[in-house]
């Protein structure tokens, strides 16, 4: 299966909707697109993941590139609405607790445009 990439953008602000699976193939695509909106000028990026599949590795590597590149650039990375199977993924991982795993894309909207980054832990 491949992945679909959708950008809502919003200011200083992109909500990017992965659809699909997020392995070391189709991770690339992701970091171009977050790459393009960051190139636009746009700091806090929440990732939309209620219609991701399936993440491997290579896609945790890139939630971790952006989430240390965006906090250095005074920006938020924030995931929001993860299928339940990827959410267990983060869990599991304990990237969840560091990128602040949010129920419904708007909670992660709100979050990344008030206060500071979660804790990493």
């Amino acid at each position: 299966m491949s992945l679909t990439i959708g950008v809502d953008e919003r200011d200083n602000l992109a909500v990017v909707a992965v659809n699909g699976e997020l392995d070391l193939a189709t991770a690339p695509d992701l970091a171009a697109a977050i790459d393009g909106q960051v190139e636009q000028g746009r700091v806090n990026v929440v990732l939309d993941l209620a219609d991701l599949s399936f993440c491997d590795s290579a896609g945790l590597r890139v939630f971790v590139r952006y989430r240390r590149q965006l906090d250095e650039a005074g920006g938020r990375f924030l995931v929001a609405a993860p299928s339940p199977m990827v959410r267990r993924v983060l869990e599991i991982s304990g990237l969840a607790e560091m990128f602040g795993s949010y129920a419904t894309v708007e909670e992660g909207v709100a979050a990344a445009t008030a206060g500071p980054q979660p804790a990493e832990g």
